[in-house]
């Protein structure tokens, strides 16, 4: 379909293209603008927002950061294995789930995945500190993140393995 959207003769041109596409981005893009260790303590400190330290009672010192899983949707696969991870119950199709941390005003630290439609928030959570050694190291004691009813399972973890100050907050009507 895109090679005939861009008059390609060949699919396997579209390919290669996307793998080049694909190959400059993580020479180029994602270790200069993704990743906890692209600024300092300091730069990333400056990224609280003014209402996130009124309303938690942050110090200068006390990072926030907001973790979510996000999705995509994708074409169903034929292989069946694969189908059985992609597809999402409750979205009733199939979809990958990147997952997101920002800090307070919206930048972002790192995007992880694609994990399986079966993964939930809490446990992909546990595994990106488990796996990202710059982002435990940007993670003191006593940091703010701030996280939805999706993370209960790995609270309790989170603060005493890693001594992060964890809010879930909540609307009330």
């Amino acid at each position: 379909m895109i090679a005939n959207i861009f008059d390609f003769e060949y699919r396997q041109s579209i390919s290669n293209i996307c793998a080049q596409v694909r190959n400059a981005m993580i020479k180029d893009f994602v270790p200069n603008y993704l990743g906890a260790k692209r600024f300092s303590i300091e730069q990333w400190l400056g990224q609280n927002t003014e209402i996130v330290k009124a309303l938690f009672d942050l110090d200068d010192n006390q990072l926030s950061i907001i973790a979510d899983g996000t999705y995509c949707y994708c074409q169903k696969s034929s292989n069946n294995m694969i189908q059985g991870k992609l597809y999402s119950g409750h979205k009733n199709r199939p979809l990958v789930k990147p997952f997101v941390i920002t800090t307070s005003n919206g930048k972002i630290i790192d995007v992880y995945g694609n994990h399986a439609s079966t993964d939930n928030d809490a446990s992909i959570m546990e595994y990106v500190l488990i796996k990202d050694n710059h982002l435990r190291d940007l993670l003191k004691k006593g940091h703010l993140a701030i996280f939805y009813r999706g993370f209960l399972n790995c609270i309790s973890r989170l603060k005493s393995a890693y001594g992060l100050n964890c809010k879930i907050p909540t609307c009330k009507f």
